[in-house]
Formats: C-alpha cells, sequence, structure tokens
C-alpha cells in the first residue's frame, strides 16, 4: 500500500484544489493542496474540485495507525510530530490570508525543483482567483530552507516540545 498515494487522495477531497506530479510509471511523487479562507471569498471557500466526503480519509488513518502501511522508523516519527502539530493547526495560528498552502510533499528521490514547479503552479492557480497573500503552516525542518529561498517571508515562530522531541512551528507568507 502506497502511503503518499492514499494521502494525496485525501488531500484532494479535503483541500479546495490539489495539483499532483505523477512519474512516468503512474507513481504519486508530489502534490500541493490549497485551502480558501473564508474572509477572502466565501463563494470560492465553499467549492470544492471533488465532492468532499471522508470515507477515505478515514480509511487512510485506519491504514495508518494499524500499521499497514510499510514506512521507516524515522518516516513514522517524523509523521506522529507532524500529526500531533496539525492538531493545532487553527486560523487564529495561521492568521489572515487569501489562500493556506495546506500540503506540499515529494518523493525524496524527485526533489531537485519538484516542489518549486508545484508551488509555481499554486502561484499561477492563486493569481488566477485572485489571491494576494499565501500562507504555509509548517513544522518540517527541512522545509524552513524551502519557504526561505522561494521568497516567502517567515510572519510567526512557535516553539514546542511532544514526547520529548523539541521543534518549532513556523508560519510563512507569500505576496503574490
Amino acid at each position: 500500500m502506497i502511503f503518499l498515494e492514499d494521502y494525496a487522495q485525501v488531500m484532494v477531497e479535503n483541500c479546495h484544489f490539489t495539483y499532483v506530479a505523477v512519474a512516468d510509471d503512474g507513481q504519486v511523487i508530489g502534490l500541493i493542496s490549497g485551502l480558501y479562507q473564508k474572509n477572502f471569498d466565501k463563494k470560492l471557500s465553499k467549492a470544492y474540485d471533488y465532492k468532499r466526503h471522508y470515507g477515505l480519509a478515514v480509511k487512510f488513518m485506519l491504514k495508518y495507525f494499524t500499521g499497514l502501511y510499510y514506512l521507516s522508523d524515522g518516516f513514522k516519527r517524523d509523521f506522529k510530530i507532524f500529526f500531533a502539530k496539525l492538531q493545532e493547526r487553527n486560523d487564529k495560528m495561521v492568521g489572515v490570508c487569501d489562500c493556506e498552502l495546506a500540503a506540499l510533499t515529494t518523493r525524496k528521490e524527485y526533489r531537485k525543483g519538484l516542489g518549486t514547479a508545484l508551488v509555481n503552479k499554486m502561484v499561477e492557480h492563486c493569481r488566477e482567483k485572485n489571491v494576494k497573500t499565501i500562507r504555509v503552516f509548517t513544522n518540517t525542518a527541512s522545509t524552513y530552507g524551502f519557504y526561505d529561498k522561494y521568497g516567502f517571508d517567515l510572519v510567526k515562530e512557535v516553539l514546542f516540545t511532544i514526547k520529548g522531541v523539541s521543534g518549532r512551528s513556523l508560519i510563512y507568507e507569500l505576496e503574490i
């Protein structure tokens, strides 16, 4: 069972828009998803590319928590921290923006430009919808430099400790 493909499907169903990168062999190698904020455009914030239902999200979580995905110990540790921090994520923490970058992930062996290409696609999409600001909540240390390099500005930092692991959550903003 492929974790990233299932995660991509959950994001497709639960975000307003999602772009998925697929390799020549059909494997999902990356994705980016966005959520419009209600204060930006109420009509857009209620419009989804796909019909919303939660069956796949429930199946995804059941597979994850029952160990049906083959995941490295390091990935499991990082995902547990990510998931715990995700529970803290709310509109107050993210702050005011037009659109939130809800998910950006790429397979390690396909990096070196794929993340940038996906963010470029999101920015293009957002410009078409007259979005002026995009924010992203991240607690993944490997992404901090990426957002800085792309041109996002750091607007908030929150320190945390979960299960003895200390880290920081960052809120970045991109004006387009």
